[in-house]
């Protein structure tokens, strides 16, 4: 319906949702799926935070399925663009996200020792 009236960000954002659900009852292919529909959407009508918000989604679906590169680029690139926009919760969530993929992976390779943080501290 709301492609037929027009409404790129109301479609951006329903099929955003609908990834969500996907994701939530683990049909991952599917997530991401909807999910880089979303995004292309996004990016067409020039909506930063939804395409950060969609490449956050992304990124998490990566972890979820234990593709922790692609995770992390997602989330690099998600942190980017919530920087740029000045959203300190989703930086914040982001850097925590991060933090999460090293872990697990240090785990996974039997070490807990975290690569150190650039940056402030």
């Amino acid at each position: 319906m709301h492609e037929e009236l027009g409404n790129r960000s109301d479609v951006a954002r329903v099929t955003l949702n609908i990834g969500n659900v996907h994701s939530s009852t683990g049909n991952y292919a599917a997530a991401l799926e909807h999910y880089h529909r979303a995004l292309a959407v996004f990016e067409e009508i020039g909506n930063r935070t939804g395409v950060a918000s969609v490449t956050l989604n992304i990124g998490n679906v990566h972890f979820s399925t234990g593709n922790y590169p692609s995770a992390l680029e997602n989330y690099h690139r998600a942190l980017a663009v919530f920087e740029e926009l000045g959203n300190s919760s989703k930086v914040a969530r982001l850097t925590g996200n991060i933090g999460n993929v090293h872990y697990t992976t240090a785990t996974t390779l039997g070490t807990r020792e975290l690569p150190p943080r650039s940056g402030n501290a």
